[in-house]
């Protein structure tokens, strides 16, 4: 074999070798960095006067992609309100990035639960995931969970399945007869597949299945306080620069009903949601033949209501009425009344 070609196959090699060796060192600089760097911020909130403890923090997965693992983590005292402590719980959380793409976050948790003390009231999450890019170029959140209950130790406020949820940054174009400005915001989307809440009244009252919607969020929330100020004092920031939420189109059905909308969700004085839409209602027929049915209904008030059904839809089985949320009830016209639980500021 040619000497010479022999000395360039030596001396690629031990190129070859000394990248693999400066790429490890690298790899593994950056592995135990991205650990450190989360500890000191766990210091740092520590010192701020949070209580923030956890079992551990172990590198789960080295290569390719770098993901850390942490467990039994408990942080006590977050802020809700002034006088509304919450506590977060998370059993196992697995965090994932590539030094490549270290603000393009992945992680994943079996369960999450928060709890408030003051109202005696638990959030559970289920097996959840999401992914966050934390670049300023290229900002986006998404996130899933499998169920989401909201309880007291004695009774179920609400019941979610299936929940998606994904956020983009976006510029709203606003025309008026002055002329058009820009509106600095987030598209959000959301999905459930069923939402169930607890009814005070002794009417058996359908879920809510299949919801969906697209929606406009003016202003930016600034969480950049937080935690040191509440979710409250910067959700009342936030409704006070003439925050909004507004909903393009959305969908759900309630038993027989499909019901559409869209219109404008805001927060009232008392940080609970209140809104205005108009909604076209589906399926009018079929739900006229279920309220027959219902037995927790009067017969008074059945026939009152498909008397007015019936009329108003005529023979296309669809209409349109006004949708509102305020007081925590959601009211269909005159015929639907939704109470929703009020949040616990």
């Amino acid at each position: 074999m040619n000497p010479v070609f022999i000395k360039k196959i030596r001396f690629l090699g031990l190129c070859l070798g000394i990248l693999s060796l400066l790429f490890g060192g690298f790899w593994t600089f950056t592995v135990f960095q991205a650990k450190k760097s989360i500890e000191q911020k766990v210091q740092s909130l520590k010192e701020q006067g949070h209580k923030i403890q956890y079992e551990a923090l172990k590198i789960d997965q080295f290569f390719p992609t770098i993901t850390l693992k942490v467990t039994n983590f408990v942080f006590d005292n977050i802020l809700i309100s002034n006088n509304e402590p919450f506590s977060l719980k998370i059993d196992t959380l697995l965090l994932s990035f590539s030094p490549f793409s270290p603000k393009k976050i992945k992680g994943q948790l079996p369960s999450l639960t928060g709890h408030l003390s003051k109202e005696s009231q638990d959030i559970i999450l289920g097996p959840s995931s999401f992914e966050i890019n934390l670049s300023q170029d290229d900002f986006y959140a998404m996130g899933t969970s499998d169920f989401i209950n909201i309880q007291t130790p004695k009774t179920s406020l609400a019941h979610l399945e299936d929940l998606y949820i994904s956020i983009t940054p976006h510029t709203l174009v606003v025309k008026n007869d002055e002329g058009s400005y820009e509106t600095p915001g987030l598209n959000i989307t959301c999905s459930l597949k069923k939402l169930s809440l607890n009814q005070p009244s002794q009417n058996e009252e359908p879920d809510v299945e299949n919801m969906s919607f697209s929606s406009f969020l003016m202003e930016k929330v600034d969480f950049t306080d937080f935690p040191k100020e509440s979710l409250k004092t910067l959700l009342t920031h936030w409704r006070d620069q003439g925050g909004a939420l507004d909903i393009q189109q959305a969908k759900m059905s309630w038993g027989a009903l499909t019901i559409s909308f869209q219109g404008t969700l805001a927060l009232d004085e008392t940080l609970n949601p209140e809104g205005s839409f108009t909604s076209t209602v589906k399926g009018i027929p079929e739900f006229l033949k279920q309220l027959s049915q219902n037995q927790a209904y009067s017969k008074q008030d059945r026939l009152f209501l498909e008397l007015s059904l019936g009329f108003l839809s005529g023979t296309s089985g669809e209409i349109t009425l006004p949708l509102t949320l305020q007081n925590q009830t959601l009211r269909l016209g005159n015929f639907i009344n939704l109470n929703l639980p009020s949040l616990p500021w």
